[in-house]
């Protein structure tokens, strides 16, 4: 499953299943992608299209409703303004309805909170261009935790559970800087398509997202995030923000590890498997063990 991309506020991912005429001949190309059921509803000069709706077959269902608070929370959640940041947090998660009848916000269900690596203490030489897409670290070099890290990010993960979303969710781009083969937070100069982890810290790292899961009280933990992307390690030098590439070898040893440790915590968390950059990457193109 997509949860959804990381790079915006509020992404919302809408994923239409359709099946195939009988014939199995597609339409004439004309041009447009408007056609259904092989009509062309984008030239429908007269006439009404008729659709018809069979609330008895499901086909889907749909566990929750969800945007994630990269990039720009870490800013906007500091503002002064308390004002015009409940007025944001409204627009995300409120369910309620105003004296017109007018829904307040679209009523998120899901909330997924960035799990920083380290990129934003490190500045420029985290190799990360903008400080847009660079996050702090709750667990230093020295294995010390600051709780008081991503605090903007903090400000809209209760702003979203005091206007009732049902779920949170912690991601994680990259292993913390002080646990990666490169010190960074991105696959910068890093050979191959394995994750950017040190011999060995594998059980750290799984650590380090059980403590952050435990205290903040998420529903889900993501460990891995979009792993077919290069994040740095093409040669070109820089990454646009922080990631790593794994291998669903990589992924299958976080989760074991994760999961045990989870339940040797007493957690209530529930780790979510399943990451990809696109969707075919789901069940084929697996060309170099990360697909499928």
């Amino acid at each position: 499953m997509i949860w959804g991309a990381v790079g915006c506020v509020l992404c919302v991912w809408v994923y239409v299943g359709c099946k195939g005429s009988s014939s199995g001949v597609l339409p004439p190309d004309s041009g447009t992608t408007c056609y259904y059921n092989g009509v062309d509803t984008c030239n429908v000069k007269n006439g009404k299209l008729m659709l018809s709706i069979n609330p008895a077959q499901v086909y889907q269902t749909m566990h929750s409703f969800g945007a994630s608070d990269g990039w720009t929370t870490k800013f906007i959640g500091t503002w002064a303004d308390e004002k015009k940041k409940n007025q944001i947090a409204d627009l995300l998660f409120s369910l309620d309805t105003s004296s017109t009848g007018d829904p307040v916000g679209i009523g998120l269900s899901m909330w997924r909170f960035n799990i920083g690596a380290g990129s934003y203490e490190q500045g420029d030489a985290s190799g990360i261009a903008t400080d847009w897409r660079r996050e702090e670290c709750f667990l230093d070099a020295n294995g010390n935790y600051d709780w008081s890290k991503e605090a903007g990010h903090q400000w809209f993960l209760d702003a979203a559970r005091k206007r009732g979303v049902k779920y949170t969710l912690g991601f994680s781009l990259s292993p913390p800087v002080s646990m990666t083969a490169n010190g960074k937070a991105s696959a910068m100069d890093v050979k191959g398509v394995h994750l950017n982890i040190a011999p060995g810290r594998m059980g750290d790292y799984a650590d380090f997202l059980v403590k952050v899961a435990d205290h903040f009280h998420f529903d889900y933990i993501s460990p891995v995030n979009e792993p077919q992307w290069a994040w740095g390690g093409d040669g070109s030098g820089g990454s646009t923000q922080e990631g790593s590439q794994a291998t669903n070898t990589d992924i299958d040893t976080l989760v074991t590890l994760l999961s045990k440790d989870l339940a040797s915590a007493g957690s209530s968390s529930k780790v979510v498997v399943g990451e990809a950059g696109t969707w075919n990457y789901l069940y084929t193109n697996n060309t170099d063990g990360r697909g499928d």
